[in-house]
């Protein structure tokens, strides 16, 4: 039954990507481009809105959607003003980094230390070992799955057909 929901689920999310998303552009090309663009690096795919709520949605499928969560706030918390700063160091230690925080990523023992240390004084760069090792992880890990997600690889087959459809005739001959 759950594999079940899992499916429907999916489905759900990517009629939703289609309906927001992928429709709101106005040249079919650029979609093709953008959705073809994510298989190069994570870093195209989180550049992109649309690849990033896609890849939202495959992480909250793999109880993994903190790690995003995390590295897009780390991303804002440089940004912030030294005041704001100081306050939001402490929002993101409590609720990602702590022993027992509510959405506590799965760090190694010597990256948990350095934040801890750098939490002594909070700077711009508090979180930068933290956010290396849990980008590392989503690299080499959830992003490869990404790649190979029926989802995906379905809306990368969708804008292939749609968009070259003389050359599925031609590959037939």
């Amino acid at each position: 039954m759950s594999l079940l929901r899992e499916v429907c689920c999916c489905e759900d999310i990517l009629q939703s990507y289609m309906d927001c998303g992928i429709r709101s552009y106005h040249d079919p090309c650029r979609i093709q481009d953008d959705v073809k663009t994510w298989s190069k690096n994570l870093q195209s795919l989180l550049n992109s809105s649309y690849g990033r709520a896609l890849f939202r949605a495959f992480l909250q499928k793999e109880y993994a959607e903190e790690n995003l969560d995390f590295v897009l706030k780390v991303d804002i918390y440089r940004t912030c003003s030294p005041r704001k700063r100081a306050k939001m160091a402490w929002k993101l230690y409590r609720t990602f980094i702590a022993i027992g925080a509510p959405h506590e990523l799965n760090l190694d023992i010597l990256s948990r230390k350095v934040t801890d240390l750098a939490m002594i004084t909070p700077h711009v760069s508090t979180f930068d070992t933290a956010q290396k090792r849990i980008l590392n992880l989503l690299e080499n890990d959830a992003y490869r799955r990404f790649l190979m997600w029926n989802v995906y690889l379905d809306l990368v087959h969708t804008y292939d057909v749609h968009q070259n459809p003389d050359e599925d005739d031609e590959t037939r001959l």
